[in-house]
């Protein structure tokens, strides 16, 4: 069952409560464990409830392998508000047949979860299930002598695929020799190179879906302040929200779609975006590789607010799909996010075929769109590319920076590459951009990543490395070197203009 089901409905209510310093591990769904239970079986959840609550506070707590760690569903008669989720670890989280976050919230059309703050948080590897790590380079044969998965529901035919690689290596199982070892059929990838210590995962065995992300923030919640977690190896999204509230100051490292937004009264303002990164698995399979995504406005919810993107670094995709961008707002069908502003962004060396897309079209007249003093610094794809055919009056392009010799697309697939100055001719030819500018940025260290931060502090200097140790915070033992300030900072550094 859960570890702990707070479901306290009215008259009574959950109110001025606090839980401190807990290790939530479920054991038996760990397949590193000696007594993990196998695949049947439910999908308990870490701290769950779906009932009417205020003033509560989780802090300095760790879950790890629930099917939601976190599930804030507030069907009861009442507010849930008021919540603080500090200093906590939610990693590896993953479902054999359902769907599978992080932290799950969601109320519904009478009653809302709101003011709800999470911060200084760890979020790693939730939505999929990794069940071990290759030990010889472009081998046929997986073994793990660390017993590190468990072979048990696992036959020949299942396809078994490597998550670390961009490229998407994968083979069929073509036996299942011991408790730690496979023989497969490798397919795919670049040369079917597995280097040492790639992990991978197997189809059906808790697989990386679309639907599994590190936040799913759903409808019907307001003021949801998420600030200064690292949110890194989700199975999709390292945000998903739908939500009204404030995204800021955090670290995203090899999520695939990093931050989806709506234009619910939201700002995203200070992240650094890192390594975007591909989805493996049947679900909704393919290539991702987004930085922030951006949807239509909710009506149903009954509120709204303008969508605020801005001071966000995005840099690194690792995604081989060039049609996902850094920065997307509306759809590729023309849907529309209202009243948005994109400000003051870094975009550096993204290889998608657009850097900023503007996809909305059949604005309304009191809708606006503006982006302003951006900074696209990458020399592959469209500058900018503007769906709508001529640029509206509502959306309006001022004091962006373009590295030079770039190419930019007024209208839909198929419409003329312009250059700079047929770019910001008047409209209706050009977008109209005033302020705009062609030129080379130098920065001091731009190609700085979480693995090289590692190295900084004289540790291994690879991403996995970091998470390990980053993973074993607590109250007892804070090194504020493993903290989202900290790798921050000296990723920000790295994009000072010299």
């Amino acid at each position: 069952g859960n570890a702990i089901s707070a479901n306290v409905h009215p008259p009574s209510q959950f109110r001025n409560f606090a839980v401190v310093g807990l290790d939530f591990y479920c054991f038996q769904r760990d397949p590193h464990n000696a007594s993990f239970a196998g695949w049947s079986g439910s999908d308990p959840g870490g701290f769950v409830t779906n009932a009417v609550h205020e003033n509560l506070l989780l802090e300095d707590c760790r879950f790890r392998f629930y099917g939601n760690a976190l599930n804030f569903e507030n069907n009861a008669g009442g507010h849930l508000q008021n919540f603080k989720v500090r200093r906590c670890q939610f990693v590896d989280s993953y479902d054999i047949s359902g769907h599978s976050q992080g932290i799950f919230c969601n109320g519904n059309t009478n009653w809302h979860n709101r003011n709800i703050i999470i911060e200084e948080c760890l979020f790693d590897h939730n939505g999929w299930l990794e069940l071990g790590r290759a030990t010889s380079a472009s081998s046929t044969t997986l073994t793990d002598t660390n017993a590190l998965f468990q072979t048990w529901g696992i036959t020949a035919g299942m396809t078994i695929r490597n998550t670390d690689d961009g490229a998407g290596s994968s083979g069929s199982i073509a036996s299942v020799d011991s408790e730690t070892q496979l023989t497969v059929t490798l397919s795919g990838g670049t040369a079917n190179a597995w280097a040492v210590g790639d992990s991978y995962c197997i189809d059906t065995r808790g697989e990386q879906t679309g639907f599994n992300h590190n936040f799913y923030l759903q409808q019907f919640c307001q003021n949801v302040t998420v600030r200064n977690c690292i949110i890194a190896r989700a199975s999709s999204h390292g945000i998903s929200s739908n939500v009204s509230g404030l995204l800021e100051n955090n670290v995203l490292v090899h999520n695939s779609i990093t931050i989806f937004c709506r234009a619910n009264g939201c700002t995203v303002r200070g992240n650094v975006i890192l390594e975007a990164k591909n989805i493996h698995g049947t679900n909704l399979a393919g290539p991702r590789g987004r930085g922030i995504v951006t949807g239509d406005r909710t009506t149903a919810q009954g509120y709204f607010g303008p969508l605020l993107i801005e001071d966000n670094i995005i840099t690194q995709k690792i995604g081989t799909n060039p049609s996902f961008n850094p920065i997307q707002v509306g759809g590729n069908n023309g849907s529309n996010a209202l009243n948005v502003t994109v400000r003051n962004n870094i975009i550096y060396q993204d290889p998608s075929d657009r850097q900023i897309f503007i996809g909305s079209t059949g604005l309304d007249a009191s809708d606006s769109i503006l982006v302003d003093g951006n900074r696209i610094q990458s020399t592959s794809g469209f500058r900018v590319w503007s769906n709508a055919n001529p640029v509206p009056a509502q959306i309006t392009y001022t004091n962006n920076r373009y590295l030079p010799s770039g190419t930019y697309r007024i209208g839909g697939s198929g419409s003329p590459s312009l250059n700079f100055t047929q770019w910001t001719a008047a409209k209706p030819s050009g977008s109209g951009e005033t302020g705009a500018s062609e030129v080379t940025i130098s920065y001091a260290d731009p190609t700085r990543s979480v693995g090289s931060y590692h190295g900084s502090l004289g540790q291994t200097a690879t991403l996995k490395a970091f998470l390990a140790t980053a993973r074993q915070q607590h109250r007892q033992s804070w090194n504020t070197d493993y903290t989202a300030a900290a790798l921050k900072a000296y990723l920000v550094a790295g994009f000072a203009e010299v």
